[in-house]
């Protein structure tokens, strides 16, 4: 219990309050029997007075002058709908419709339409599409259509962030 560090802060538990029940006596004594605990104990005490007797800093007004000019340089977008562009959205429902409309297809054409039904198609009754569309070549599409979505998206914020720049300058 008398290495430096253990006994600042156990000191400074006991002057804060915080240090257990059982630990306060035994503290008490080191403080009155050893010179060292009683030293640091006054030393600590004086710390603590100087902290609650310095009054916190409040910046000055010009600081926070400054600091809303700078603010006031940026141009803040207002709450409006700028923040949806309906490109994006329109390019976001396209790409559903194409996706929905794709899979429709492919329903379409792995139907039973002569299972039982009266419904004959005679487009589909020859060909045998089943070999062609299968689970990897729907997931291959599907891929190539997220890619292809990423490129037009990182293309459009280049072009919307080389406006942006010009617009600044």
């Amino acid at each position: 219990m008398n290495a430096p560090a253990n006994m600042d802060s156990k000191l400074w538990d006991y002057i804060d309050g915080i240090s257990p029940d059982s630990e306060k006596p035994a503290i008490e004594e080191l403080i009155q029997t050893d010179s060292r605990w009683r030293s640091r104990y006054f030393n600590l005490l004086q710390i603590r007075e100087l902290l609650q007797a310095q009054e916190p800093e409040v910046p000055s007004m010009r600081f926070t002058k400054k600091v809303m000019e700078e603010i006031a340089r940026y141009n803040i977008l207002k709450a409006t709908n700028k923040y949806l562009n309906n490109k994006i959205i329109f390019g976001i429902a396209a790409f559903f419709l194409v996706l929905i409309t794709g899979m429709l297809i492919y329903f379409f054409a792995t139907a039973n339409w002569g299972g039982g039904s009266n419904v004959h198609i005679p487009e589909f009754s020859n060909w045998n599409l089943s070999k062609y569309i299968n689970t990897s070549v729907l997931q291959v599409v599907m891929f190539l259509n997220v890619i292809l979505g990423l490129f037009l998206l990182d293309r459009y914020l280049g072009r919307r962030k080389r406006q942006l720049r010009s617009q600044k300058s």
